[in-house]
């Protein structure tokens, strides 16, 4: 009997050896599996990340080009600050040298600060752009520039604006 127990307890451990060994190899070939996985996931995101950068720099490229071909045009007698009123609203423009600028108009003590962007495509016109709501609405006028006065025509009304 008693070597029917022993032979079972040996039986077991052998049974038990032989399970965690069938254990042992399906572990590896899972983690093989899984590192083969993985160096292919890897691989897929270098390939995702390298056209992701082929793509911002063709995108950075294009936008350089955009931005070149697009380069706004300024006229230095405009730079500086202008004030005039229209229909009892006063509105003071400013134009800086780098192509943006801002209109205030104030009415009844309420100031509302608008920021543009500006070019003069041509001597003597002046196209402002106001960005609204992802919109970006463009105006042009005619313009002259006479010593500290600026006088603004966009087809419906002339205004004259004093430099500040």
């Amino acid at each position: 009997m008693k070597k029917s127990k022993i032979a079972a307890i040996a039986l077991s451990a052998a049974m038990a050896f032989s399970m965690t060994a069938c254990a042992s190899q399906a572990e590896e070939t899972q983690v093989e599996e899984t590192e083969t996985t993985v160096e292919e996931t890897v691989a897929e995101t270098s390939a995702v990340e390298t056209s992701a950068a082929e793509t911002v720099a063709e995108t950075s490229a294009a936008e350089t080009e955009a931005t070149e071909a697009t380069e706004a045009t300024i006229d230095e007698a405009l730079v500086g600050s202008w004030s005039g009123e229209v229909e009892g609203m006063e509105l003071v423009y400013t134009f800086n040298d780098d192509a943006t600028g801002s209109v205030t108009m104030t009415e009844e003590g309420e100031d509302v600060d608008v920021p543009f962007t500006y070019n003069v495509p041509e001597e003597g016109t002046l196209t402002i752009s106001v960005e609204f709501a992802g919109e970006i609405d463009s105006e042009d006028a005619s313009y002259t520039v006479d010593g500290d006065t600026l006088t603004m025509d966009d087809g419906s009304s002339t205004v004259e604006f004093t430099r500040n």
